[in-house]
């Protein structure tokens, strides 16, 4: 696999240069071969990422993560959940920054109609620009489309994946408790902590400590932590703890 991944790089990086000499020398018919050495850089680039599907490589692992904000943006537009059992909401306000971006984005486009000569480069300005919010609205509508749950084993969740399942007989505490913290998605020493802009409400104490994969890019690799406690934030914490325990 790492062979036929070094073919393809090469292949690639031949193309490229094969364009640069193209535009640097001006041979040919210039536009037209552009346009074909460019589908033929993205024709290998999807071979390569086809072949190495199911490594884990860094250009892999940002496509799987464009894919999904693009898939949940899809749910959230049709208004569709994904969980099982009884949700544990940690979605409020989840829609203020993408809208106001959205928003900003707006007032953007009109400007660079009014003040940009080329039709081809504001069209292109306003593709980026309409995809980059495609994506922002993935982002952010992870916390709703993908909502934490508690189904027999309460199922904490980021961005859309599962961060850790606990069990009920791994729970020793659960109480209500207010932490400042403002970091979605963090592990300071032993703690597992999951808030949102307003910090977290509910504290659960583990039993036994639990591995968790610590945040990362995309691109990174995953690592694992030992954590004996969880920060959580829900909407309603009085009745996350009683389904939680119900549950128990």
């Amino acid at each position: 696999m790492k062979a036929r991944s070094l073919v393809f790089a090469v292949l690639i990086g031949a193309v490229l240069a094969t364009e640069l000499y193209v535009v640097i020398a001006g041979g040919g018919r210039g536009t037209v071969i552009v346009t074909g050495v460019i589908a033929l850089e993205l024709l290998l680039a999807a071979a390569f990422l086809f072949i190495n599907r199911d490594e884990d490589i860094a250009p892999v692992q940002a496509v799987r993560a464009e894919l999904r904000m693009l898939k949940t943006c899809v749910l959230v537009l049709l208004r569709q959940r994904r969980y099982s059992g009884v949700a544990l909401d940690s979605h409020r306000g989840w829609w203020v920054i993408p809208a106001a971006v959205t928003g900003a984005t707006g007032i953007e486009c009109i400007a660079i109609e009014l003040l940009v000569p080329w039709a081809w480069l504001r069209a292109l300005i306003l593709v980026v620009s309409l995809y980059s919010l495609i994506l922002l609205w993935g982002v952010f509508g992870a916390a709703y489309t993908y909502p934490h749950f508690v189904d027999g084993t309460l199922v904490l969740r980021h961005a859309g994946r599962q961060v850790v399942s606990i069990a009920a007989g791994e729970i020793a505490n659960i109480v209500l408790s207010r932490g400042y913290s403002h970091e979605r998605y963090a592990i300071d020493e032993d703690t597992l902590i999951l808030g949102n802009g307003d910090g977290s409400n509910v504290h659960i104490e583990l039993a036994s400590p639990l591995l968790v994969p610590a945040p990362k890019w995309p691109w990174q690799k995953e690592q694992l932590s030992h954590v004996n406690h969880v920060q959580v934030w829900f909407d309603a914490p009085s009745e996350a703890i009683t389904a939680i325990s119900r549950s128990a």
